[in-house]
């Protein structure tokens, strides 16, 4: 028989239900190295694996699985990000990609004269829209050489499961590059909290685990030329697309964020609903291409 005494866990959530104290209290976190054995270390609250013992253990199914667990345990109740050194062992590779990349960008900003992307004004970076089809299209070789990469397959089967679908934008971030404002991305990161209100709170859950973000460093990021800002532990907070609107937690974020420094080579993917912004470039002479 039904207990009508009991309450039933609210189906819609608003921007009221958001608390700032149960946040810092939800990413107050110290991710503790046992739980992540096939990590090298923890950096900044994040496990960070190698690359060549990777690709060891992605050679066969039986010693995949059991780093795939690992992996899909961190996008999901862990910190919710994972950083890789050497993804790419081939620098050469990397580089021949970024030449062809580079490529697009000049021949983009000429057609376009040099106006900026959604987030940057002119001349402050460069991007480049579905990389994955216009590299197809330039460069098939290099296209087929660049993604046959094990580890992006196994890391992006270990959230998603066989079949998903990948799209690329080349990110570049000039000198004096600002940082972005922290977000949370698709497919509920840029609605407006009146439309965050029509969707119940299952989907509000369901949305971080559709899709799995990941940059490939085609440069040296050191903290200097300001990799992504990244706060851990924030994609499990269930209201947390309200949330990351609100100027209490921005503010918070911009606090207590973490950055991971790459060499060319290094990947760094994490869930989607981390809070995270991209940071500011500080040097002189340096260009940040992810």
């Amino acid at each position: 028989m039904l207990d009508r005494t009991k309450t039933a866990a609210p189906v819609f959530m608003t921007g009221e239900d958001c608390n700032i104290a149960a946040f810092e209290q939800h990413v107050a976190r110290t991710t503790d190295a046992a739980d992540y054995p096939f990590a090298v270390e923890i950096v900044s609250n994040i496990p960070v694996y190698d690359g060549d013992a990777l690709r060891e253990q992605f050679l066969h199914d039986d010693t995949a699985y059991p780093v795939m667990a690992e992996l899909n345990r961190a996008f999901q109740s862990g910190p919710g990000i994972i950083a890789i050194r050497k993804g790419y062992a081939d620098l050469d590779l990397v580089d021949r990609v970024t030449a062809a990349l580079s490529a697009i960008i000049a021949e983009e900003e000429a057609a376009s004269g040099g106006k900026g992307d959604h987030f940057a004004a002119a001349g402050a970076n460069s991007r480049v829209w579905n990389a994955h089809e216009k590299l197809a299209v330039r460069a098939p070789e290099l296209f087929a050489l660049y993604n046959a990469n094990e580890i992006v397959r196994r890391v992006s089967e270990a959230w998603l499961g066989a079949g998903y679908q990948i799209t690329t934008q080349v990110n570049v971030v000039r000198p004096g590059g600002k940082a972005q404002t922290p977000h949370r991305d698709y497919h509920m990161g840029f609605p407006t909290e009146e439309a965050l209100r029509t969707y119940p709170v299952s989907q509000h859950a369901l949305s971080a685990s559709l899709t799995l973000q990941g940059a490939i460093a085609h440069s040296d990021m050191p903290l200097a030329s300001g990799p992504t800002k990244l706060l851990p532990y924030s994609h499990s907070y269930v209201p947390g697309y309200f949330a990351v609107l609100r100027p209490e937690f921005r503010a918070y974020f911009e606090a207590h964020y973490v950055q991971m420094p790459l060499m060319k080579g290094d990947m760094l993917f994490f869930n989607p609903a981390t809070f995270h912004a991209a940071g500011e470039n500080t040097t002189t002479d340096m260009q940040r291409f992810a």
